[in-house]
Order: C-alpha cells, then structure tokens, then sequence
C-alpha cells in the first residue's frame, strides 16, 4: 500500500496542478476538486485492476487481483473495492484485519466486490 500511496500522491499532485491550471492558480471550489481527485483515484486503480490485475505496489509483491467469477474487474467492482476499503480504514482497519478471520482470508472489500487476491508464485 505504501509503494501506490507514494505514486498516487504524485499523481493527486499533478492533477490539482492541472485543476489550477483551469481555475487561473485560485484553487478550485472545494466540491469541485473533490470530485476531480476522486476521478483520478478510481482512473488510478481502476485502470491498474482492470487493465493487468496488479498496482505497482501489488507487482513488487507478486500479487494479482482478480474477479471471483474469473477475468478482470468490472467497473461496478474497482467502484465498490474503494468505497469498502474506504470504510475498512474509517474502522480503524477492521475490514483489512478481517482477513484474519475469514476463512478464505478476504478482506471487506473483496467480500463486497466479489474479488480474489491471489499470490503469484516466485520468478525462476
């Protein structure tokens, strides 16, 4: 997670530059620049999950999202895996530590968008 906070936090700086760039350097109305980042959030992961299974951070520890159902994610899917995991960090991480306790090791966020992580066995 640290390794994608890193570059989606360059990203979100990117694109509030941009966002600037519309606006004349005054920053943009709050809901505005709120619904902008949140695009770019959802363009950010979606497009990795939807398009390779794998984060950045996801390819350096050789882990791979798919749907439970097989293939890549639909949208509705990369849309409910935010919103879950969202709310697993409003709870103080709960919907990540229930991993520990479920028998299949999902967390509330795959449970919710119907996804599976898998690990990917060593490179030879």
């Amino acid at each position: 997670m640290l390794y994608d906070a890193a570059l989606l936090f360059s990203i979100l700086m990117i694109a509030t530059a941009i966002a600037l760039l519309f606006t004349n350097g005054q920053p943009p109305a709050n809901t505005t620049l709120r619904i902008w980042l949140i695009v770019v959030i959802t363009a950010f992961f979606g497009g990795f999950w939807r398009y390779g299974g794998q984060t950045l951070g996801m390819r350096a520890w050789r882990v791979t999202l798919f749907s439970a159902r097989g293939g890549t994610l639909a949208w509705w899917q990369v849309a409910a895996r935010l919103l879950v995991a969202t709310l697993s960090i409003v709870c103080l991480g709960a919907g990540y530590f229930w991993a520990l306790v479920d028998a299949e090791k999902r967390t509330w966020h795959d449970i919710a968008s119907g996804t599976v992580l898998r690990h990917l066995p060593p490179k030879k």
